[in-house]
């Protein structure tokens, strides 16, 4: 309400004069308010003659103020809360732990301490403190090695009892070990083994078909190195062959056995079997006449002893020394019949002593004494006209018998 003024006359009384009289009325606001307070969990706040424990809002008290007027205050309480909390720890038995300033030598999850939270409040802690019991085991081990023995990253040489504790998850004394440790000795001296063998050597129960070198250990009982041997081993392979020539003999026709090497080592003959078909057994070759077909056996001996067989098994062939001289043939460049020679029934063992051509004239147009050159129907470079021919033909076969074919021969074109 605002300020006002009032002008009002008194009433005359016995016929005084009054004057008007002005009066200024001035009319004071009452004053509100609030009051927001904050106290922690379990504490107590007071207002208005009144206690409260919990948060509250919108209690009213009437105060007067300045101008004596009433002033109304609005109280808005708000409760901050205490926190909790849980400290874990783990001791072995016979160890303690201090908390709060107490010793702890046994579990104990009841103790508790009061610090202050970042809202200024209490903050309760409580201990849960366990105690691992010990129960420590006694053990024995033995190790053992050849020269030297590492354990636990420390290498010994010697016999040595090396005691040490093992521990549990917890960091707790668990198990207390000794461990004896042997060392043995280890010697190392030994052979050099020089072998050899034909084709194979079996060394140590192992067959060994190339030739090689190796150190080969022999251990003690106890599995350590003793005796280290250096073991040649030379494997010697001889291999004998033989060949025979010509390889299809006629029934007597001289024929040779040769013998080598295949590696071209030096070696002997010991043998010759049938034995009775050879008068000289250690011969490096055989040659004689081939009545009937033989199965050949040779036997060497090549270098360190090492023996081999070779075999020659040949037939032989009936001689036949026919020789059939064709009635005509044409030589026109076809590949067939293009050249008039004489046919033997035997492919050697003869000896072509004459072989001519002649015309109707009685002209020699061809000559040789060369089997496997025939007349191809020319002369002096100039193929002659299909007529009848005429030839002569000797042959001396390898049993002395000479022969003798004149006939004639029809070139056809």
């Amino acid at each position: 309400m605002a300020t006002t003024s009032y002008t009002f006359t008194p009433n005359t009384t016995g016929g005084q004069c009054v004057l008007p009289t002005t009066m200024t009325i001035v009319v004071n606001p009452y004053l509100t308010g609030n009051r927001n307070a904050s106290i922690c969990e379990g504490n107590s706040y007071t207002f208005n003659g009144i206690t409260y424990t919990t948060a509250i809002s919108g209690v009213k008290d009437t105060l007067p103020n300045a101008n004596g007027c009433d002033s109304i205050i609005t109280l808005n309480l708000n409760i901050k809360p205490k926190t909790y909390g849980i400290h874990t720890a783990l001791i072995c038995q016979g160890s303690s732990y201090t908390f709060n300033g107490n010793v702890y030598t046994i579990s104990n999850n009841t103790a508790k301490d009061t610090l202050i939270n970042s809202l200024g409040c209490d903050s309760i802690i409580t201990l849960n403190l366990t105690v691992t019991p010990v129960n420590p085991i006694l053990t024995n081990q033995a190790l053992a090695g050849c020269g030297n023995v590492v354990f636990k990253s420390v290498n010994y040489t010697n016999n040595t009892i090396v005691k040490d504790t093992l521990y549990t998850a917890q960091g707790c004394d668990s198990v207390y070990r000794t461990t004896n440790i042997t060392v043995y000795p280890e010697y190392h001296y030994g052979l050099i083994i020089d072998t050899f063998g034909c084709d194979k050597v079996v060394y140590n129960g192992i067959t060994y078909t190339e030739s090689v070198s190796f150190k080969d250990t022999i251990r003690t009982v106890h599995g350590c190195d003793s005796i280290i041997n250096n073991v040649n081993i030379e494997i010697v392979k001889f291999d004998l062959q033989a060949s025979i020539n010509p390889e299809d003999p006629y029934e007597g026709e001289e024929v040779r056995i040769q013998t080598n090497s295949a590696d071209g080592q030096a070696y002997n003959v010991i043998s010759w079997t049938p034995t009775s078909y050879f008068n000289d057994q250690t011969s490096l070759f055989q040659q004689f006449q081939a009545n009937t077909g033989q199965h050949v056996v040779v036997t060497g001996v090549g270098r360190r002893g090492c023996k081999d067989t070779a075999v020659i098994d040949f037939k032989v062939r009936p001689y036949t020394p026919s020789v059939i001289l064709p009635n005509a043939f044409t030589p026109n460049g076809d590949g067939k019949n293009d050249v008039f020679v004489p046919v033997l029934g035997v492919d050697r063992g003869y000896q072509l002593t004459d072989f001519r051509i002649f015309n109707r004239w009685g002209q020699l147009l061809f000559s040789t004494t060369h089997i496997n050159v025939g007349w191809d129907g020319t002369f002096n470079g100039q193929l002659q006209s299909q007529d009848v021919y005429f030839y002569t033909v000797t042959i001396i076969f390898r049993d002395g018998s000479k022969k003798f074919f004149k006939g004639d021969v029809t070139l056809l074109r």
